[in-house]
């Protein structure tokens, strides 16, 4: 029979093979020793579960998935708070520039922020509501005014940008209706220019008139002189454009000064070179159409009661003729008739300014037993614009004596031609 001791392990082996014979360890054996008698005896199985009920420390290596939850976190900073908005350091440096003494408020209008505000100093700032868009106003002190601040990267609106272009000399706004306008004025007549030859303005040859010729044909003037093509007379130069358009034969005048249309059924425009007399421009004819009483021994202007023409409205509707601003040099010519009555002697002639002049062909003669009728001629004289031109005349009869226009208006007048 074998040594008792040479079995135990046999035996351990065998009994523990055993159901219900599990081995109760020497470390089982003392953790049970540590726990004190009845330890959990009035707590139940949550209790002892629920991680509030522990005690002491876990490393964080033995807590499950621990370092991949902290990755998605930030740390925190004593002092400091989260929020969905970044708050950069430029921001924090320019709002501690910020003084709130210098903030003047919300205002409906700019109108309202300068009444509030008349006044200002530099770094001086404030917000406008102007009913379509919030403005920030600041001071401006170079021009003592408040002054929109578009700032670095700020959208200004399509209004805003139209109001701050016109705002700058010479940027007038050109509408929507002028453009059509001009549409319709450029798209009403479109030509080609066509030079058919040359034109003599004294006799009209070839013979040109209004509402026929060729949208864009012209000629270019040989001869000077005036002509009537069916809307008053009017007069041209050698070198200028006679050129059919807009059913009318207009002039083109060719200068060395920008180039103007002029509508012969208009009155021609008055911008023409300065220089050494030119063709003379015949300004005005005007005449009586009933009498007129002269006081005796006196030097009389006369008034005029119509006109035949008067092309640069040079003719005040009654005793004066205002030499126009392109004009040097005039030459002035009348005629006067005179009724029968007393002696002594009759006289007429022109007056600049109301004063006489070297050319100005004052005539006179002995009164004769009927009536008269005397015409005078002045020199070619020059005149500088603003001059005023009258036409005047003298009788000594010792009473008041008539003036007489003739039977169809043809003795009393007085002509203007105006020089360059």
């Amino acid at each position: 029979m074998p040594e008792l001791t040479t079995l135990g392990a046999p035996i351990k082996s065998t009994y523990e093979g055993q159901p219900n014979t599990n081995a109760f360890t020497d470390p089982e054996k003392a953790k049970l020793a540590g726990i004190e008698e009845e330890a959990t005896k009035n707590a139940s199985d949550a209790s002892l579960l629920d991680r509030a009920n522990h005690t002491g420390t876990q490393t964080a290596g033995t807590i499950v998935d621990l370092p991949d939850l902290l990755a998605d976190k930030v740390d925190v900073v004593p002092g400091k708070g989260l929020s969905d908005t970044n708050f950069t350091q430029d921001e924090k440096d320019k709002l501690a520039q910020l003084e709130g003494a210098h903030f003047k408020g919300v205002h409906m209008g700019l109108s309202a922020l300068e009444a509030a505000y008349p006044s200002a100093v530099a770094g001086d700032y404030a917000v406008v509501d102007d009913g379509v868009d919030i403005l920030w106003y600041q001071w401006d002190d170079v021009g003592s005014e408040w002054t929109v601040r578009v700032g670095e990267g700020a959208e200004i609106t399509p209004a805003q940008v139209k109001s701050y272009y016109e705002s700058n000399p010479d940027t007038n706004a050109f509408t929507d209706d002028e453009k059509a306008g001009l549409a319709s004025l450029i798209n009403s007549e479109r030509f080609s220019l066509r030079r058919l030859g040359t034109w003599n303005a004294a006799d009209n040859l070839p013979e040109l008139q209004n509402g026929e010729g060729t949208p864009g044909d012209f000629y270019v003037v040989t001869t000077a002189g005036s002509h009537d093509f069916g809307s008053g007379m009017h007069n041209f130069r050698p070198t200028d454009w006679v050129i059919f358009f807009g059913g009318v034969w207009n002039r083109l005048v060719t200068t060395d000064q920008p180039i103007l249309w002029e509508n012969i059924a208009n009155v021609p425009a008055l911008q023409t070179p300065r220089g050494p007399i030119g063709i003379p421009q015949v300004a005005a004819l005007a005449y009586l159409t009933s009498n007129k009483s002269i006081p005796n021994a006196v030097r009389f202007p006369i008034t005029w009661d119509a006109v035949q023409y008067d092309h640069f409205g040079i003719w005040d509707g009654g005793q004066n003729f205002t030499v126009p601003e392109w004009a040097r040099h005039a030459r002035i010519s009348g005629s006067v008739s005179f009724a029968v009555g007393g002696a002594n002697f009759r006289a007429l002639g022109p007056r600049i300014n109301g004063a006489e002049f070297p050319g100005c062909g004052w005539v006179r003669m002995v009164a004769p037993n009927s009536s008269v009728t005397l015409g005078y001629t002045s020199a070619i004289v020059p005149v500088v614009p603003g001059d005023v031109i009258t036409g005047q005349c003298y009788q000594g009869s010792g009473g008041n004596l008539n003036i007489l226009p003739g039977g169809s208006n043809q003795d009393t007048w007085i002509q203007i031609e105006l020089f360059e």
